[in-house]
């Protein structure tokens, strides 16, 4: 490390000069080290001309926090790589955002089916198209059918003279 901003002491807690003169892969998780992943993004960047990367660093005191940024080669007169830059944010909020966004909708999913099992009543869920996505155990239990099969006049559990109108209000709406 030969320089280093502002922000990228607010980020990594490191002074600037607590860093300089060391190698760059202070910031690396210790797993992504072993893995060289420090090596693997400078000979990305030297070869590619940049190295972009989402991933997991490490702060001055061991924090780990998610970044996105980008590594580009630095060159000089001749297009010799003479060093890097990395320029990165902070995007961990909006990743654990994103991911508690994601266990609440995996729960919410769960519970529904869950629940929707539990019932007496054949329910089932089906995509803005109307292919049918989801049913219950009582689907398959009651007709001996797979949903999929709901408007296939040969193995329709509805009544034949039910068929018609139902497909023709399922694909309304």
């Amino acid at each position: 490390i030969n320089d280093w901003n502002v922000g990228a002491e607010l980020i990594f807690g490191w002074k600037r000069n607590e860093v300089m003169g060391k190698l760059a892969s202070l910031i690396f998780t210790p797993e992504d080290l072993n893995h060289g992943v420090d090596k693997e993004e400078m000979m990305s960047a030297a070869t590619l001309g940049k190295a972009e990367d989402k991933r997991w660093h490490i702060k001055k005191n061991g924090i780990r926090f998610y970044a996105n940024g980008i590594m580009n080669s630095l060159l000089d007169d001749t297009g010799k790589v003479m060093g890097f830059v990395k320029v990165l944010r902070d995007d961990t909020e909006r990743i654990m955002i994103e991911d508690e966004k994601r266990r609440a909708e995996i729960s919410a999913e769960s519970r529904f089916c869950e629940i929707a099992n539990t019932i007496p009543n054949i329910v089932w869920t089906a995509r803005a198209d109307g292919t049918i996505d989801w049913h219950n155990d009582k689907y398959k239990e009651y007709t001996g059918l797979s949903p999929w099969t709901v408007f296939d006049s040969a193995e329709s559990p509805m009544h034949p003279d039910d068929l018609a109108i139902t497909k023709q209000k399922w694909k309304a709406s």
